[in-house]
């Protein structure tokens, strides 16, 4: 079980807002799993933008991230949905890193976007181990 130095080292290191890290590990086939979890325990309701912190559903998605040290890594964290007490509004709370039902952090999506500039979408494709129509996604 990691220490919690280690799981404050590791969350200083992705230097993501609001988040910390809960537990990794390390999948040979796959790369490095890192759980995280949101500090913020509110979200406000797009309806009436009042702040709120009951949750309605909890559901986990796995996105990836930039590599570390030459090795995939991939976010495993907690998609909220909310309840907002003043409207009864459902919502999935917007994660600063994460746009919704994308499978990659937006810096994943920047630096593969910044590689097509450089390059084109079958070598960066290639490169980052991903599919063309990944990529097309991620331009559009």
């Amino acid at each position: 079980m990691p220490s919690n130095s280690e799981l404050t080292l590791l969350t200083k290191c992705l230097d993501l807002d609001d988040v910390k890290v809960a537990s990794y590990g390390f999948v040979n086939e796959f790369g490095l799993v890192v759980s995280i979890e949101n500090e913020c325990q509110e979200a406000e309701c797009p309806k009436c933008k009042k702040k709120t912190n009951r949750v309605n559903r909890n559901y986990s998605q796995i996105i990836r991230d930039l590599p570390m040290m030459g090795k995939k890594v991939y976010l495993k964290i907690n998609r909220r949905q909310m309840r907002c007490q003043k409207c009864g509004h459902k919502f999935v709370e917007e994660l600063s890193y994460v746009k919704k039902n994308r499978k990659f952090t937006d810096r994943m999506i920047e630096k593969i976007i910044k590689e097509v500039i450089n390059s084109d979408i079958r070598n960066t494709a290639i490169n980052n181990e991903v599919s063309e129509q990944e990529i097309q996604t991620m331009l559009k």
